[in-house]
């Protein structure tokens, strides 16, 4: 358990770093995008999509515990915006399919390269040893996360 102090500090320093990657990948997209116009459910959707690889709305509606007119609804917004696109199975002709749209990939790029110039500023920051240290930190608290979660 951490004193007070620590505990407050260290939450005052995550937050910061949150901060500034927020400003740094905002900064990417925001000259690119509409995602002012997203609300941070449908960031959610849009990532579980793209991690799921073209998902039917009955997948998603699995992964995130709702009924498919919730999941239908919350995709036809992304669609709307131009993030998401619809594609009849060639299998089944009833089932659907939603697939990342070029907007939605540039998005995808826009965000590698904001965390890329992060990461740069990273590496101006700190030496070779503190960086290994920072991703054996950042390793750790991750997979105690994962595990927790499980």
């Amino acid at each position: 358990m951490l004193s007070p102090e620590v505990d407050l500090k260290l939450k005052k320093v995550f937050m910061e770093m949150i901060k500034t990657y927020r400003e740094s990948y905002r900064g990417a997209v925001l000259g690119e995008l509409e995602l002012a116009d997203m609300t941070f459910k449908q960031f959610v959707y849009l990532d579980t999509i793209i991690k799921m690889n073209n998902p039917t709305y009955s997948e998603l509606g699995r992964k995130f515990k709702v009924t498919k007119p919730a999941v239908t609804a919350a995709v036809n917004k992304l669609i709307g915006l131009g993030y998401l696109e619809r594609v009849q199975s060639n299998e089944d002709r009833r089932v659907y399919h939603v697939m990342i749209s070029d907007k939605g990939k540039r998005m995808l790029a826009i965000e590698d390269m904001a965390a890329s110039e992060y990461i740069k500023h990273m590496q101006t920051c700190l030496t070779e040893g503190e960086v290994e240290q920072y991703i054996a930190i950042v390793e750790k608290i991750s997979a105690c996360y994962v595990s927790k979660r499980s």
